[in-house]
Order: C-alpha cells, then structure tokens, then sequence
C-alpha cells in the first residue's frame, strides 16, 4: 500500500495529474507528507530537476541519487560491483528511502536545480514541512513505539522500509532511467 502511494498516488498527484479536480489531485500530492518525505521537496526537486531534462547525463538530477552504487546512465563509469547491482539495488532503495525521510531538510532551501532555477520556497512550506515531520515521528515512531515497543516495531518498519524499496527499484526506477528516452534539447528553438 505504501509503495503504491508514493510511486503512484503522490507521483501523479505532484505531476497535478490524478484527477480533473484541484482539491483531490492536492490531496494526492500530499500523500507523500503522509510517508515522512516532502512533496513541496519532491515537486520541486523531480518536476523540475528531473523532468525538465530526462536522460540527459549532466542535468537530471536523477542519475546523482544513488551513484556510485548504482549505475543507471551508460556515460557513468563502469565499476566492478556494477555487474551485482541487480543483486543489492534494492537493498540500497532501501537507504534512499530512508534518506527521503530523515533528509529531506538540506534539499528544502537549497532548490535551485539547473538549468531550471525555481527562487526559494515560502515560510510556510518551510512550516508546514517541519509540522509533518514532527507528526510523522510521532504517529509512525514514538506511539506504535510507546504502545507496542520498539523490539516489535522494528520488523513491522522493516517490512515497510524493504517493501517500499522493492517496489521503488522494480517499478519506478526501471521506468523513468532508460536511454530508450532521449533528452531533447532545444537550445535555439524559439
């Protein structure tokens, strides 16, 4: 369920693509928030810094996330650990989810993604960011910990984290990292 959140419900929520309706494709962009990860950060940061320039080696914000570890673009180079990728790719979602949750606070202000610059972010994104955090430490963290324990909350957050990481490596990855898809550029086009 989680994974199909945030790689289906958030992604076309955020993309203002999951209804005809402004109020619910709104909604849907900000089940992310519910996840621990930003969508004001992932709006900016994938619209903006991955879509505006898809494929292209420099640009795409998308090739940075996970290399070394991960080659995904044929102009990385090629190291001897690439040939097992597939063996603990998703182990290494799993990292980079993690990541999304605790570090989405050093990508807030910075967002200014190249060639696209976007300005700064609003006070009260910045607000509204910290609030969900805080919520989702205490909703996801502190009470289930608190109620049931964190010795039996640990497989429980495992399970999400590996079932959200498999999901993320099989089904997003694959689909938006393929040279199949070439960057277009459309310097002197008026």
């Amino acid at each position: 369920m989680c994974s199909q959140v945030g790689v289906n419900i958030m992604h076309d929520g955020n993309h203002g693509a999951f209804t005809s309706g402004k109020t619910l494709t709104w909604i849907a962009g900000h089940t992310l928030d519910l996840l621990g990860s930003s969508s004001v950060v992932y709006r900016r940061s994938h619209n903006y810094g991955h879509h505006s320039c898809v494929n292209h080696y420099e640009l795409d914000r998308a090739f940075d996330t996970t290399y070394p570890w991960l080659r995904l673009h044929a102009n990385q180079p090629r190291e001897w650990f690439h040939n097992y990728q597939h063996l603990y790719g998703f182990f290494l979602y799993f990292m980079v989810n993690f990541g999304d949750l605790f570090g989405t606070f050093d990508e807030f202000f910075w967002m200014s993604n190249y060639p696209n610059r976007r300005g700064n972010v609003g006070f009260s994104a910045f607000v509204f960011h910290v609030f969900v955090k805080i919520a989702w430490l205490f909703y996801a963290i502190l009470i289930p910990s608190y109620l049931h324990g964190y010795v039996a909350m640990f497989p429980v957050w495992f399970l999400y984290f590996i079932t959200f990481s498999v999901g993320y490596s099989l089904f997003f990855a694959v689909n938006h990292w393929t040279l199949d898809a070439g960057f277009v550029d459309n310097e002197g086009v008026s």
